[in-house]
């Protein structure tokens, strides 16, 4: 079943994530308590990859299999190696 990802991506060291997600949730509380709490997630993912320099908002994961074909969206890839997915 081939995956392509539109964005390049590794593996990640369990203290390498450790230490990203720590900082990048430093940015999620930042951006929340200055934007609120009621907007669509896409305007925080697109707030928090302004600021965090290794975050991609919406990157492609297309997958197929057979006669089946599908884009899905990761709501932020970052670090190339750590999936979030925004409420």
């Amino acid at each position: 079943m081939p995956i392509r990802v539109g964005a390049e991506t590794r593996r990640l060291s369990q203290e390498e994530f450790g230490r990203m997600a720590y900082e990048l949730m430093d940015c999620v509380f930042q951006v929340h308590n200055e934007l609120g709490r009621f907007f669509d997630e896409r305007i925080y993912a697109k707030a928090i990859s302004l600021r965090h320099r290794d975050a991609r908002p919406e990157v492609a994961v297309d997958v197929t299999f057979e006669g089946f074909s599908k884009t899905y969206f990761l709501d932020l890839l970052v670090a190339g190696g750590a999936v979030f997915e925004l409420k």
